[in-house]
């Protein structure tokens, strides 16, 4: 980097001064060889002076061989410095895309598995749901046929019972019904017997 300012710094002083050192000894070429032809000359001078340095033919040798030495400088600065930073930031800087785009890539992936896994188990506990509900609807209907079932034959079993008990007892009753009907018949009897004694 340092070597690099130094080139620029020499590539800029050649730049500006070449020009100004060789009109300079232009002029005084001229003006030792011209101090004699007078006024004349002197009205040349001023009208090559008024025109373009870059246009003079004289200037041409000069200027091609800076522009020489200006295009390899500026080839061999940006061959070597500028273009290699730059091509190392552009990789980098495509190597961190390409890898946030896996990234999200592989982040997408995940979150559509997620989401179809959720969307599964979604699927899955409404239908366990459904079936839970549907079976414990089931055995609650089974559970209140049997118990209904149960109750009725336990009421059947009572009321026959309860029959087979009143028959017993209206038997038991008729038995007795006819022992005390024998028992005041006879007593009847007796009274009247006695009545009649």
């Amino acid at each position: 980097m340092r070597l690099t300012r130094i080139l620029i710094a020499v590539f800029v002083t050649c730049l500006f001064l070449t020009p100004a050192f060789v009109r300079a000894q232009d002029d005084a070429v001229h003006a030792q060889t011209d101090v004699h032809q007078g006024e004349a000359h002197e009205d040349a001078h001023e009208e090559e002076g008024g025109s373009m340095p870059q246009l003079d033919a004289t200037y041409y040798a000069s200027q091609l061989f800076w522009l020489a030495v200006t295009g390899v400088f500026l080839y061999v600065v940006l061959a070597r410095v500028a273009l290699p930073g730059v091509s190392a930031v552009i990789e980098r800087r495509d190597g961190q895309v390409r890898s946030d785009l896996e990234l999200a890539y592989k982040l997408k992936q995940q979150a559509e598995d997620l989401k179809i896994a959720y969307s599964k188990a979604l699927r899955d506990s409404d239908e366990k749901s459904k079936t839970l509900m549907e079976k414990t609807i089931r055995d609650m209907r089974d559970k209140q046929t049997k118990g209904l079932a149960d109750a009725n034959d336990r009421i059947a079993v009572k009321i026959k019972d309860s029959e087979n008990h009143l028959r017993a007892q209206q038997n038991t009753l008729m038995d007795d019904s006819a022992m005390i009907s024998e028992r005041l018949a006879k007593s009847v009897m007796q009274e009247l017997a006695k009545g009649r004694a």
